[in-house]
């Protein structure tokens, strides 16, 4: 990635040797990453004072999905504060994954709709404790067509949304056509005759 682009975020903690190898990027990359505890804020502080890389933070929220992120606002808040406190990392903002919003998009409504109060709240929560995130940063591939509609997204983050698959053609994301892979198959049948 860093040979045709030079902002590069992952979207998860890296933690043991993933550490070096990510310090080991070009130093033309800006490089962000999204962690969700304050374990892996300490690990990659350290990874980057040995190399003398700056790197900025994400703050990863559980919005409903269960599977990654903090889901109480004083655990983000605390979070943002200890990466302002490891120079050279720098809290950029934070981060999101609305993978539980695997709903036909035209019946999207009211989990949009709780994801944007949950947004809403966290964001607030964040200014008020006077680490306002500059990035929300989020989205996923069965919401990319109605993420525009959750106020506050400024980076949208679809995964597959390039590609597209039959999981996402089957909600009504993309058409079949829009699958950037198709399988044809073949089905040979044989029958075997018992032999005694």
């Amino acid at each position: 990635m860093s040979a045709v682009g030079s902002d590069i975020l992952l979207a998860y903690p890296p933690v043991g040797p993933k550490l070096a190898k990510l310090m080991a990027l070009p130093a033309h990359v800006q490089l962000t990453v999204a962690l969700d505890s304050a374990r892996a804020v300490e690990g990659l502080a350290a990874a980057a004072r040995k190399s003398g890389r700056a790197v900025g933070v994400y703050v990863e929220l559980d919005v409903g999905m269960h599977r990654v992120g903090v889901t109480a606002w004083d655990d983000a808040i605390a979070l943002a504060k200890l990466v302002r406190e490891r120079p050279p990392l720098e809290y950029a903002g934070i981060a999101f994954y609305p993978g539980h919003i695997r709903d036909a998009v035209g019946s999207q409504d009211a989990k949009l709709a709780a994801l944007r109060d949950a947004l809403a709240s966290a964001t607030s929560a964040l200014g008020r404790a006077g680490v306002a995130p500059k990035v929300v940063s989020g989205g996923s591939t069965p919401t990319m067509m109605r993420t525009h509609e959750v106020t506050g997204v400024t980076e949208l983050r679809p995964g597959t949304y390039v590609y597209n698959d039959r999981g996402t053609a089957d909600i009504g994301a993309c058409a079949w056509d829009d699958c950037a892979l198709t399988v044809l198959a073949t089905v040979v049948s044989t029958s075997v005759s018992a032999r005694r």
